[in-house]
C-alpha cells in the first residue's frame, strides 16, 4: 500500500520553485523589460507551468479520493486516510497558489472568490462535463483556466479563467445534461411572463419538482457570480459572503512581514528549541525533538511563556478555562485558511516549506498571540481594543461558520476609534499567523480602514 501514497514529499520543493518562478530561468525573462519584449513567450511559459501543476493536482486529488473511499479503507493503518486527505489539501493549496498568481497576489480578490464553503469531492463534481471544457480553454497558450472545485479558495463558478488573447476572463458556470439545458432555456428565454410561466410548468411536468429546485440553485449561483464579478471588475458592489455593500480601498499602511526573523528562528531550531517574541505580542516556540508529542510541546510552550509573561496564566483561564495556552497555532495551519497567501510564497527556502508542511517542522513551529500586550499597540494608534461579554460571544455559535464573527476564547475583540466608530471581530488576525504580516501593521490597517468606513476593506 505504501506505493499508493502520492509522492508529493519528493515534489513539494520543485513545486514551490515552480510557483515562485513559473517561467523558469529562461534568460529571455530575466528582467521586466525582457519579459515585456517577449510577452507572449513569457505568458506561454507561465501558463504551461500552471497548467501542468493543475493537471497534476487534479490527478492526485482524484487518486486520493478513490483510495480513502474504497471499500478496503477501513483496513488501512490508523491515520493513513487522514494523512492522504492532508496531502489532498496540500494539492488544493497548490491550485490556490496559481489563483493568487492569476490575480496578481491581491488578497482582496481572493476574499471575493471565496465563500468559505466546505470543499466538494472532485469525484462527485461532474468531471465529465468539466474536463472537455477545461481542456478546450487551456488549448490556448495565452489563456489559463482552473477547475474551481480543485481549490480551497474559489467557491464561485465552476471554472476561473484569465486570458491575454481576448477569450473570456473571470468566472464561468458549466452546465450539462438535459435538465440543465432545459433550465438554461427557461432562464435565457425572451418570452413574456405568461409564456415563461408555461415554460416553468412544462419544466416541472417533464423533469419533476427536482428540476424546479435545481432552477433555484442555478439562479442563486448566477446571482452570486454576478455580484462577485462586479466587485472584481469595479472594486465595489455587494459582497455575497458578508451580505453587505463593499468598496475596495488600498491601505496607506503598506504590508511589512516578519518572515526574515521567523526564518532565522527556524534555522536556530535545527540546533536547539527556540522561544522568541515578535513585536512584544506574537510568541514563537519551535522544537524539533521527534520524541515530543504535541501535548509535550504545548506544555513546554506554556511553561516558558508563563515565566516570561505571568499575567497570561489568568487571562487564559478566564478566556479558555484552561491552565495551558489556548489557541496555539501551528505554522502549517496556513493550509486550512483559504483567505491566506499559500505558504509556498512565504519568504522561506523551498526546503523549509517542505519541512513545515510534510517534514520535521510539521506541527513544530508554534505561534501564540498575546492579546493583552496587543492592546497597547492600539492605544499608540489612538484606538482601543476591548472585549464583548461572554453572552454576546456565545450567540455567535448559532451563526453559520462562514459568517461568524471572530471569537477569541469566550469573547469577541472590539476595535473602537476615538470618534466612536467600532468594529466587532478581528478577522484579519489570520494575516499575522499565516501571511507573516507584522501585528502592528495589521492594527494600523484596521484603524485606517475603520476610519474610512466599516464597509471598506484592504
Amino acid at each position: 500500500m505504501a506505493e499508493q501514497v502520492p509522492p508529493i514529499q519528493e515534489e513539494i520543493i520543485a513545486i514551490t520553485r515552480d510557483l515562485r518562478r513559473p517561467a523558469g530561468d529562461d534568460p529571455r525573462f530575466a528582467s521586466l523589460e525582457s519579459m515585456e519584449a517577449n510577452r507572449d513567450a513569457f505568458i506561454t511559459h507561465v501558463h504551461d507551468t500552471w497548467k501542468r501543476l493543475h493537471v497534476r493536482s487534479i490527478e492526485e486529488i482524484l487518486k486520493i479520493e478513490s483510495i480513502v473511499r474504497s471499500p478496503s479503507a477501513e483496513k488501512y493503518p490508523e491515520g493513513f486516510s487522514g494523512f492522504l486527505k492532508y496531502v489532498a489539501l496540500i494539492w488544493r493549496r497548490v491550485n490556490d497558489a496559481i489563483v493568487w498568481n492569476m490575480y496578481n497576489m491581491e488578497g482582496h480578490y481572493i476574499r471575493r472568490l471565496s465563500l468559505r464553503k466546505p470543499r466538494p469531492l472532485l469525484t462527485e463534481s461532474n468531471a465529465k462535463a468539466i474536463f472537455p471544457f477545461l481542456n478546450e480553454i487551456n488549448s490556448d497558450p495565452l489563456t489559463i483556466a482552473l477547475w474551481s472545485d480543485a481549490t480551497c479558495c474559489v467557491d464561485v463558478g465552476d471554472i476561473v479563467t484569465r486570458s491575454f488573447s481576448g477569450k473570456p476572463t473571470g468566472i464561468i458556470e458549466v452546465k450539462s445534461g438535459k435538465v440543465n439545458q432545459a433550465i438554461m432555456d427557461v432562464i435565457h428565454s425572451e418570452d413574456d411572463d405568461a409564456d415563461r410561466h408555461k415554460a416553468l410548468e412544462t419544466l416541472a411536468a417533464t423533469y419533476g419538482v427536482a428540476a424546479i429546485k435545481q432552477l433555484g440553485r442555478v439562479l442563486r449561483q448566477m446571482e452570486t457570480g454576478s455580484q462577485v464579478s462586479e466587485v472584481l471588475r469595479t472594486d465595489k458592489g455587494f459582497d455575497p459572503l458578508h451580505r453587505q455593500p463593499i468598496e475596495i480601498l488600498e491601505a496607506k499602511t503598506k504590508d511589512r512581514d516578519y518572515d526574515d526573523s521567523l526564518a532565522s528562528f527556524i534555522e536556530a531550531s535545527d540546533l536547539k528549541p527556540v522561544f522568541e517574541c515578535i513585536e512584544n505580542c506574537l510568541w514563537v516556540y519551535i522544537d524539533q525533538d521527534p520524541e515530543k508529542t504535541h501535548e509535550d510541546l504545548i506544555r513546554d510552550f506554556t511553561r516558558l511563556l508563563y515565566v516570561a509573561r505571568p499575567s497570561l496564566r489568568e487571562w487564559n483561564r478566564e478566556r479558555y478555562d484552561l491552565d495551558y495556552l489556548g489557541e496555539v497555532v501551528p505554522l502549517d495551519a496556513n493550509l486550512l485558511e483559504p483567505f491566506a497567501v499559500p505558504i509556498f510564497f512565504r519568504n522561506f527556502e523551498p526546503e523549509r516549506v517542505e519541512q513545515i508542511v510534510l517534514g520535521r517542522l510539521l506541527n513544530r513551529v508554534l505561534l501564540y498571540f498575546d492579546w493583552q500586550s496587543y492592546a497597547k499597540v492600539f492605544e499608540e494608534l489612538g484606538a482601543r481594543l476591548t472585549w464583548s461579554t461572554v453572552k454576546r460571544a456565545r450567540a455567535e455559535s448559532s451563526v453559520s461558520h462562514e459568517n461568524r464573527t471572530v471569537v477569541i476564547g469566550n469573547r469577541i475583540p472590539i476595535v473602537t476609534l476615538e470618534t466612536g466608530q467600532k468594529m466587532e471581530g478581528y478577522s484579519k488576525i489570520y494575516r499575522v499567523f499565516f501571511e507573516g504580516i507584522l501585528p502592528s501593521v495589521v492594527a494600523a490597517q484596521y484603524v485606517e480602514m475603520l476610519g474610512r468606513g466599516s464597509a471598506a476593506t484592504t
